[in-house]
């Protein structure tokens, strides 16, 4: 089972990735596969719905990352994909050992931040 994650090159140390804020404009995903591999990809499309499905394209059954809009939810949830919260700005170790550790809330519903949304 692998994991994706929105990444950023460390302002601290430009050889490294932290958590980036951003999920459905970040240019940069963390693929992490059983064996604790880290790939890094480059997402070609922005927009949440299609970084969901180019995530899944990649084998990722998992996201970690700081919030997911209505489209990307929607996506992620359709494909059977599970979503959950993490910090931005935390190192990929540290984001893949919280959750393995079973440290991160599951996103469960699309958090509101300033879009438009739908009652």
């Amino acid at each position: 089972m692998k994991i994706g994650i929105p990444v950023k090159p460390d302002s601290k140390d430009r050889t490294k990735y932290v958590v980036s804020d951003a999920f459905g404009r970040a240019r940069l995903f963390a693929i992490i596969d059983e064996n604790s591999n880290i790939e890094i990809i480059k997402a070609e499309e922005t927009g949440g719905r299609n970084i969901a499905n180019i995530l899944s394209k990649n084998g990722v059954k998992v996201v970690l990352t700081t919030h997911l809009g209505g489209g990307a939810f929607e996506v992620i949830k359709s494909l059977g994909m599970k979503a959950y919260k993490i910090p931005a700005g935390i190192s990929i170790e540290q984001a893949i050992s919280d959750y393995k550790n079973g440290l991160l809330p599951e996103i469960k519903e699309v958090s509101s931040c300033g879009h438009h949304h739908h009652h």
